[in-house]
């Protein structure tokens, strides 16, 4: 994550940001995108980029849940943005059939698949010049759970089947048996 931001400064972007999730409940794709759409909302923001998975939960459910939270459209598998005048974007992302370049107008979310592969590579001068600049840590505030609710437990669900390991005479014969001894009476009508 560290090496990331660092790339992102690097690249210019005027600010990094990003939320300690540390007390926050593993695998919380909602809480995330709440936290984020709360953030993008006090910043004004018209213009939301996102990775379409993280490390921890791996969901690629973030994005189209902030989207969802923000009321704004999204656009998934970005490769490339930039800005056009007056106050477009040209977006370029990936489809079935090859890539598709859109004229859009924010507010949007975009959400690139594998951010750090398409991200340019900063020169070793903007990693020097910008590469330091503080990256600013939001602290993740998880609500409080509803009243009267709690959990009992959490047990692995078993998905082991039963199986017998059929030994003997070979292949025709063995499976003769499968047939008679199991299969038949399944398949009758």
């Amino acid at each position: 994550m560290e090496a990331l931001a660092k790339t992102l400064l690097a690249l210019k972007f005027d600010r990094v940001r990003r939320l300690d999730l540390a007390e926050a409940p593993l695998f919380h794709p909602e809480l995330v995108a709440a936290l984020l759409a709360a953030e993008a909302r006090a910043l004004g923001a018209d213009l939301v980029v996102m990775g379409g998975q993280s490390a921890d939960g791996d969901n690629a459910q973030t994005p189209l849940m902030l989207a969802e939270f923000l009321k704004w459209p999204i656009l998934t598998q970005v490769t490339a943005f930039e800005p056009l005048a007056p106050a477009g974007l040209v977006v370029t992302s990936l489809e079935d059939d090859g890539q598709a370049r859109r004229i859009l107008a924010p507010p949007l979310c975009l959400a690139i698949g594998n951010a750090a592969s398409w991200l340019r590579v900063p020169t070793l001068k903007d990693r020097l010049e910008y590469g330091h600049r503080g990256i600013e840590v939001l602290p993740a505030i998880a609500p409080a759970p509803a009243p009267g609710a709690s959990l009992a437990s959490l047990k692995p669900v078993e998905t082991r089947r039963a199986g017998l390991v059929l030994q003997g005479e070979g292949g025709p014969a063995l499976a003769a048996r499968l047939y008679a001894e199991f299969l038949q009476e399944r398949l009758a009508p």
